[in-house]
Parts: structure tokens; C-alpha cells; sequence
């Protein structure tokens, strides 16, 4: 065990070993997959009528082709449910008793947890789901990175706001 090169441990091991140069939050925010850097959460902003819904649409029927695992879809509301190609799965939130950002993350738990194939998560309309504003988004944040340790799942989010008002140390979740 100790003649192993450094250079021949997997990034999936590094977050265990501490790197002084580099932020111990980069590997719950990133991960390696073919060899390409993936941020695992993710966020789409905008104003009302923006194109957030369609462009998150569009990234998941795109993804249904290009990923091996399963794709989940989310939104507050049935109005998208066509939209969707048929292998990904639709959930309609207000059909669950989500009164929480606790509650919501338990949620998400139990989706993942009866399915360990799902690569991608796609909520739409965060705000319409669940009522919370940046601190309780922070906290939001937290809680999926916790997810996305145990299961290697990537969460892409939309949520009505500008990117103005993001606050700074929230806008590396931003997707231009």
C-alpha cells in the first residue's frame, strides 16, 4: 500500500485527504466524470417568462440521450408533464405534502433512495415548491451536498430571481 503514486488515486478519494491549496468544499461542489469536471449543483435565474422553464426542459431531454443513468424531473405544477420525453420520470411536488425545506430534502431522499440509478435531478420553480429565501437557499444548498456525497447525483434548479441578486458566495451555483 505504500509504494501507490498519488498520481494513480482516484479524485473520488481526494476529498478524505487534505490538500492545503485547494477548498475543502471543491469536491462536494465538483466531480470528475469522463474525465471532465461537473459542477453537481447547479442553478438557473431569472424573471418571470425568462425561458428558465424551456431551458431546463431542453438540457433534459438532451441529457436523455447523452447520460446512462435515470433523469428526474420536479416542478410545483403538472403544466410541463408532455413537454418531457417519456424515459424521464415526472414528479409533480404539490401532489406530496412539502410544506419545509426539511421536508423537501426528505423528499428528494426518498426518490433517490427507491432509485440509485438517477444520475440528474431537475427542479423547476424551487421558489413555487417551497417558500425560503437565501439563507434558507444556503441551507438548501447544504443539504443536497450531503445528497450528492452518499449518491453521486447532479441537481439542476431553476428559481425566479436576477443574478444581481444572488449573493456572491452563491453565485459559482449560477449557469450562464
Amino acid at each position: 500500500m505504500n509504494n501507490i503514486n498519488k498520481s494513480d488515486i482516484s479524485l473520488k478519494l481526494m476529498p478524505k485527504v487534505k490538500h492545503e491549496h485547494i477548498n475543502k468544499n471543491y469536491f462536494k461542489l465538483f466531480k470528475i466524470k469522463n474525465g471532465r469536471q461537473i459542477k453537481m449543483v447547479n442553478f438557473i435565474c431569472g424573471k418571470k417568462g425568462s425561458g428558465k422553464t424551456k431551458r431546463l426542459i431542453s438540457m433534459a431531454n438532451d441529457d436523455v440521450n447523452n447520460i446512462n443513468g435515470c433523469i428526474v424531473f420536479i416542478e410545483a405544477n403538472k403544466r410541463h408533464t408532455l413537454d418531457l420525453k417519456h424515459k424521464i420520470r415526472y414528479i409533480s411536488a404539490m401532489d406530496f405534502d412539502i410544506t419545509s425545506i426539511n421536508s423537501f430534502h426528505g423528499f428528494l431522499c426518498g426518490i433517490i433512495a427507491t432509485d440509485y440509478d438517477i444520475q440528474k435531478v431537475y427542479i423547476d420553480g424551487l421558489y413555487k415548491i417551497v417558500e425560503l429565501d437565501f439563507y434558507l437557499l444556503e441551507k438548501f444548498i447544504k443539504n443536497l451536498e450531503k445528497i450528492i456525497e452518499k449518491s453521486d447525483v447532479e441537481f439542476i434548479i431553476s428559481m425566479e430571481c436576477i443574478n444581481e441578486d444572488v449573493p456572491e458566495e452563491m453565485k459559482k451555483y449560477l449557469i450562464k
